[in-house]
């Protein structure tokens, strides 16, 4: 049998490195800077370099986006904290977590079929 279809492995566990915007600090508001009212923060200073179309119909994810890797890094750098966080999978009950967020296998599933696909509105 084939050991990845056993329910029966532990836990196993990793870690990665993320940045943290903390609750409570500048994050920034999305609708204000997308009505062009509140540019503060982190959301506000990416909106400035990326605007969205005036027409709602004209806006689309880019799957490029990687391309702005580099600059997104160091924005960010001034709004959040890096920090490592746990990544578990536990297959004997079905459930992946990733730092505090717990997650079924479908549930999981579709989190990554949405980051894929780009997200909303697609």
């Amino acid at each position: 049998m084939d050991q990845a279809a056993k329910k029966n492995h532990p836990p196993c566990q990793t870690s990665g490195e993320v940045y943290l915007i903390e609750h409570g600090s500048d994050i920034g508001n999305l609708m204000g800077a997308i009505y062009g009212i509140d540019f503060r923060g982190f959301i506000g200073e990416v909106y400035k370099l990326f605007p969205f179309p005036r027409d709602r119909e004209d806006f689309k994810q880019k799957p490029e986006g990687f391309k702005n890797r580099t600059l997104i890094k160091a924005l960010i750098q001034h709004f959040a904290k890096r920090i490592q966080i746990p990544f578990v999978v536990d297959q004997k009950n079905d459930k992946i977590g990733i730092g505090e967020y717990l997650f079924n296998r479908a549930s999981f599933q579709e989190l990554v079929k949405y980051v894929w696909s780009g997200g909303l509105p697609r």
